[in-house]
Parts: structure tokens; C-alpha cells; sequence
């Protein structure tokens, strides 16, 4: 809020003083003023290279990871490469999640890893007698119904020490990650939810009342035996897909494949593994957003 005072000048007239900005309006002041600097630099990162894939043409989603690095004692390149959000959900890598939480001055630590067992130690600043542990190993895995994640089917020990890394960083230091809630590794194995849905296309004709609109389309159950599962992504679908990636920005394989995991709830080695259906619930997702009107952003 601002304060007004109000005195009389000695005539009679009653003068106002001057608006006195409050510590919480300059706070906001200062906000707007890092979200213009922070998209000024944006807009010109976003046009090289050395921005990643998915926030390549999306100056505002990377100002805004800018922002959220600055608060992190994050360098704006470093924001770029360690923070993503996959459906609406903010992630960091755990190792990113580990320089953050060093940084402040807490200790982090793995004690033991091998395929079998990983074990994650650490303490807060000015506590190192309260140490947090937590132990990873395949009992746990297959409790947390983590072994379809093709990483951990990979590299099992790394997958184990990226997850108890983060599971201690949020213990040690939460302050410190400023409400990242989640590491990349553990967004890519839960079910997330697609908030877009695609309306059905309607004609001239059909908003003129010319033509019966035809009813909807009943699903179509793919044709299955006994003996084989579900019908994979057809070489239409294949083709339809890397187009779409393409035009949303998504061609790096690594940023694609991140992208599908999300939006069909579970994390693939190669969009060859998709079934018709999710292949058709991706191709959706990504024409819906690629109609999405573009955010024009004064430089």
C-alpha cells in the first residue's frame, strides 16, 4: 500500500504530499525491472545455439528460468541448462540440485554406491552432527515401481545415487532450492497429467448450420491377438511426429524424448517404442500446442 498525508498550506487549500512507496511495492518494483533485463536477455539467447531445445522461440519460459536460477545463485546459462518444467511441474537435475544446496554451505555426500546399494549422507551448515541418510537399492526401486524407467534399466546405480542425491538436498537445504520441488530424474518416472485437451475442428459450414455436423468419432480399439500387445506407432505417425517436433522446437532427441515421457506418463528410449495410442496422444498435444498463438515480447 502507499501512505498520503494531508496538511494545510496556511490559505485554506488542502496539499497532498507525494505517494511514500512501501517496502512491498518497491520489492515488486524490482521484480519488473529483473523481468525486463531478464527477457531482454532471453530474446537474444533464445536466437543461438547455446539455448537448449525447448526453450528455443520461447523467450518468456526462459526469462522466467532465468529468474528462478537468479534466486538460486544460478548464472542465466546455468539457469538455462539445469532448470526444466515438464507439465507445469518445475524440475532441476539432481546434480544441479547438489551444486545449489553446496553452495549455500551444507555438505552432500554419497557414502557407498554399487548396482546393488547407494547410500546418500549429508548435513546443514552449522549442524554436522545431524546428519540425513537415505538408502537406495533394488528392493526400493521395484517398491517405488521405478524398474520400467529406462534409465535405471541402463544404469541402475546412477539413476539410485541421482534420486537419493535429491531426496537428501531436500532434507539438508529446502531453503536453499527456493520450492524446486522435484529433480528432472524423478519428474521423468511419474504420471503426469496433460492439462491441454484438443477441441474437435468444426467447419463454416457446420457454424452456418448448412451441414449436419457429423457425431464424434467412437475409439477405435486396436486389433490385438492373444499372444501380441498393442499395435506400435505406424511410419505415418513416425513422420507426422519428427515434423511436429521440428516445429515446436523439440528436434533435439534428448528434448524430445523428455517431452514424450511427459505427456504420456512414462519415460522411452525411442519414440519406435510408442503404441498407436500414445503416439496419437503426443501428435495432439504437440499440434495443440504448436496453434497456440505465438507471445509477442517487446525487445
Amino acid at each position: 500500500m502507499t501512505e498520503v498525508a494531508i496538511r494545510s498550506n496556511g490559505s485554506g487549500a488542502v496539499a497532498v504530499a507525494e505517494p511514500r512507496v512501501t517496502a512491498a511495492v518497491a520489492t515488486l518494483a524490482d521484480w519488473a525491472s529483473e523481468l525486463d533485463a531478464a527477457t531482454d536477455m532471453a530474446v537474444k539467447l533464445c536466437q543461438t545455439p547455446f539455448a537448449p531445445a525447448h526453450f528455443r522461440g520461447k523467450p518468456t519460459d526462459a526469462a522466467a528460468a532465468i529468474l528462478t536460477g537468479h534466486e538460486l545463485g544460478l548464472s542465466p546459462m546455468a539457469s538455462l541448462r539445469s532448470i526444466f518444467m515438464i507439465s507445469g511441474t518445475p524440475g532441476m537435475y539432481a546434480k544441479a540440485m547438489l551444486a545449489v544446496v553446496q553452495a549455500q554451505g551444507h555438505n552432500v555426500w554419497v557414502a557407498e554406491q554399487s548396482p546393488d546399494r547407494v547410500v546418500v549422507k549429508g548435513w546443514r551448515k552449522g549442524a554436522p552432527d545431524h546428519i540425513h541418510e537415505t538408502t537406495w537399492d533394488p528392493a526400493r526401486v521395484v517398491a517405488a515401481k521405478l524398474t520400467s524407467n529406462a534409465k535405471y534399466q541402463e544404469n541402475p546405480q546412477a539413476m539410485m545415487v541421482a534420486r537419493g542425491t535429491a531426496e537428501i538436498c531436500r532434507q539438508v537445504a529446502s531453503d536453499a532450492l527456493h520450492g524446486i520441488p522435484y529433480a528432472v530424474e524423478e519428474l521423468e518416472d511419474m504420471p503426469l497429467r496433460v492439462e491441454a485437451s484438443v477441441a474437435p475442428r468444426v467447419t463454416a459450414a457446420e457454424i452456418l448450420g448448412t451441414v449436419s455436423a457429423p457425431p464424434p468419432a467412437e475409439p477405435v480399439d486396436e486389433p490385438q491377438t492373444a499372444d501380441a500387445g498393442p499395435r506400435l506407432i505406424t511410419q505415418a505417425q513416425q513422420r507426422k511426429l519428427h515434423a511436429l517436433f521440428r516445429d515446436n522446437d523439440l528436434a533435439d532427441r534428448d528434448a524430445g524424448l523428455l517431452y514424450v515421457g511427459a505427456i504420456i506418463g512414462h519415460p522411452v528410449e525411442s519414440t519406435k517404442d510408442l503404441t498407436v495410442t500414445e503416439a496419437g496422444t503426443v501428435i495432439d498435444s504437440l499440434e495443440t500446442q504448436r496453434a497456440e498463438p505465438p507471445v509477442d515480447v517487446e525487445p
